[in-house]
Order: structure tokens, then sequence, then C-alpha cells
């Protein structure tokens, strides 16, 4: 009876993690003004830890593929709008904005950590698709995250002088088919 209880308790806690992955929603931040044969996307460079841009190949573009050029969005409770970003192949390490030198990073969050600086806003960045989005920090407003000569920046979105949104923070959201 005792290995009967055991047996449907690790069958119920094997069924919980398959609903709780299935539940995860998994995205790629494609560079919108890559190149037509290739494409840039955010990626979690692990030996580093830095958040850089990556060319890709066209043909890796498909909902079933790029789970290591992907990202886990986990929304912050209570605060509308804004999301903790996780890499998805090492989900420990979330994007991190250093708000005095503006460099970008992966980083863990540790025990009494300032969360601001791995709080994002993912902010519509083109009336005419949806799928067009800036990633903007929440330290600094308007600041939002930028290709400048093959690195990331943190920038201010705005043209300079104007209302007008910038679009070369733009990026495309890509939700990737969760087979977890």
């Amino acid at each position: 009876m005792k290995s009967y209880i055991v047996t449907l308790l690790l069958l119920f806690c094997s069924f919980m993690t398959c609903v709780y992955a299935q539940d995860s929603k998994v995205f790629r931040f494609v560079y919108e003004n890559s190149p037509a044969t290739s494409k840039m996307v955010l990626y979690h460079n692990t030996n580093t830890n830095a958040a850089e841009l990556k060319i890709k190949s066209s043909q890796d573009f498909t909902n079933t593929k790029g789970y290591l050029d992907a990202f886990i969005l986990h929304k912050v409770a209570n605060q509308k709008g804004r999301v903790l970003i996780a890499s998805a192949k090492a989900p420990e390490f979330f994007l991190k904005v250093n708000s005095n030198t503006n460099e970008v990073t992966m980083n863990k969050i540790t025990e009494g950590a300032n969360v601001n600086s791995f709080t994002w806003e993912v902010i519509l960045n083109k009336e005419t698709d949806t799928n067009i989005v800036a990633l903007q920090t929440i330290l600094k407003n308007r600041f939002a995250l930028k290709k400048d000569n093959q690195r990331l920046i943190i920038a201010d979105r705005k043209k300079q002088g104007g209302t007008d949104e910038d679009q070369s923070f733009s990026f495309r959201l890509e939700q990737i088919v969760n087979v977890f």
C-alpha cells in the first residue's frame, strides 16, 4: 500500500511539472532591422553572461526551433505590464541593466537584490504591428534596449528633440511553441 501511494504521489508531481512547463511562454527577440537573408536575435552568451545580438540564418527560424536563442517572460506580481526576462538556456539568469553604465548583462537574482534592475516593460513600438516591441527598463523613463554598432545599449527611445518613437529600438517578438 505504501509503494502504491508513493507511486501515485510521484505521478502527480510529474504531471504538475509538465503542466507548469507548458504554462511557460517561450519567446525570441529578433532585431527588426536585420538583413533579409539573416536575422539578429537577442542571445544569452553563457560564457560571458552578456546579452548580445547573434546573427542566425533564415532557415533557423521556425516555430519549433531556436530554444537556445529564446527567453521566458515572467510577470512581476502586482505590477501591470512588467516582466522579468529569463534565459531559456539558463533559466536562473535574467536580463539586467546597470543604471550607471547602461550595460546590459545576464545575472542571477540574489536574495535582497534590487529587482528593479531586472524589471522590464515590453512596449508596443509600431502601432501597425503588435509584434514589434521595445524592451524598456523601468530604472530610467523611456530608456530601452537598442543595437548600436553590433552591441546592445540602453538609450532614450524618443527621437532627438521630438516625441516620436525611434524604430531602431524595434524587436520582433516571436513566440516559440513550447514542447517541454
